[in-house]
């Protein structure tokens, strides 16, 4: 499956701690599409998340473009971070796939 999505961080993450263009790009690389959507019979779990960027995030506003590909056992998302200025990073997931418990 592919998504887009837009996300606005502009929120405390910890009360009096002002939120870095560094931790927002960290947030939205958690958010990349973990495939629970397309998968509604299976658990899936992240397993790990790579981040790679090329500069730190312009403005409050990152968009984020992710695809999955899954089998029965694991798979992948792969996304990318934009903001105003463009492309700013590449993000990463290793999925582990379960069958739900009835």
């Amino acid at each position: 499956g592919h998504g887009l999505y837009s996300l606005r961080l502009v929120d405390q993450m910890v009360e009096g701690e002002v939120m870095t263009p560094a931790t927002r790009a960290a947030v939205a690389a958690d958010l990349v599409m973990t495939a629970g959507g397309l998968a509604p019979d299976y658990s899936i779990v992240n397993t790990d998340v790579s981040l790679s960027m090329n500069r730190l995030p312009v403005g409050d506003v990152i968009r984020i473009s992710s695809t999955v590909r899954l089998n029965r056992a694991w798979g992948s998302s792969h996304g990318a971070l934009y903001d105003e200025r463009g492309q700013f990073a590449s993000v990463g997931k290793s999925l582990l796939v379960m069958g739900r418990r009835t």
